[in-house]
C-alpha cells in the first residue's frame, strides 16, 4: 500500500533478572495496547466474531479478572479457555514448539492498619498487592 508506514512490532518487556530493575506492569500492558493498535486493532472493542465468553481457567472455568481478561484477549485466541503450564501437563496435554508464554497479572486486596502518632487509631488502608 503507498503512503501507509512500516509499523514495528512492539513486545512487551521480558522478567528482569533477580537483581536487576522491577519488571513495570503498567510499561508492560501499555506496550501490549499500542502494539494491538500499531496493527490496527482497537483492543476494547468486541470484534464481530466472538465466543461469547469472558477468557476463564479450563480446569478450575473461573473467569479471569482485573486486567487479565483485556491481556488474554489481545492474543488473539479465538477460544476463552486458559491453562497454566502445568495444568496442561497434568491434563495430558503438551505445548507446542515455539509457543509463547502469556503474561497474568496476580492481584490481591490488602488490608493494613495505618500506621499513625495514635496508636488507639482505626484507620485501616486498602491496596493491592500485584505479581
Amino acid at each position: 500500500m503507498a503512503g501507509k508506514a512500516k509499523t514495528t512490532k512492539r513486545r512487551g518487556r521480558k522478567a528482569p533478572e533477580k537483581g536487576s530493575e522491577k519488571f513495570d506492569l503498567y510499561q508492560y500492558v501499555t506496550d501490549q495496547i499500542i502494539a494491538r493498535l500499531d496493527e490496527g486493532v482497537v483492543p476494547w472493542r468486541q470484534p464481530w466474531a466472538t465466543s461469547g465468553r469472558l477468557p476463564a481457567n479450563l480446569v478450575s472455568r473461573r473467569p479471569y479478572r482485573g486486567i487479565n481478561p483485556l491481556l488474554l484477549s489481545l492474543t488473539g485466541y479465538a477460544k476463552p479457555w486458559w491453562v497454566s503450564y502445568k495444568q496442561a501437563g497434568e491434563l495430558g496435554g503438551t505445548v507446542r514448539n515455539g509457543e509463547k508464554a502469556t503474561r497474568i497479572v496476580f492481584f490481591k486486596p490488602v488490608v493494613r492498619k495505618a500506621k499513625g502518632e495514635d496508636e488507639e487509631s482505626d484507620e485501616v488502608r486498602r491496596s493491592f498487592v500485584l505479581r
